[in-house]
């Protein structure tokens, strides 16, 4: 029961492995605060979405977000201009992707 509690806490990024990851997520959201309304609305929607991953024998392969829950959260954020906002979670989720090939599959090597 622990282990699944655990795991929907790591899906939606309510979990830390560590204290790094914390600190990152707390830059991430002071960073949000200076930034335009739409790129604002860009993060916190990007980190809301679910990630869209799988556990190879290689690593973890990070196929980017699930985009089925993308028009209900955008509503619930009141977001103006949805294709501005979807324009800068795309650049949100090129530079994840980016940052997740470097740091997170060499963990495991």
């Amino acid at each position: 029961m622990e282990d699944e509690i655990i795991q929907q806490m790591k899906e939606t990024g309510l979990y830390y492995e560590n204290d790094k990851d914390a600190e990152e997520d707390k830059k991430l959201n002071n960073l949000a605060e200076v930034l335009t309304e739409e790129a604002s609305q860009a993060i916190k929607i990007f980190k809301t979405l679910p990630d869209n991953a799988i556990v190879s024998l290689t690593g973890v392969v990070w196929l980017g977000k699930f985009y089925t829950s993308l028009a209900d959260i955008m509503e619930l954020y009141y977001v103006s201009d949805p294709i501005r906002v979807f324009q800068l979670i795309q650049v949100c989720s090129e530079e994840y992707a980016s940052w997740f090939n470097k740091h997170v599959n060499k963990k495991g090597k």
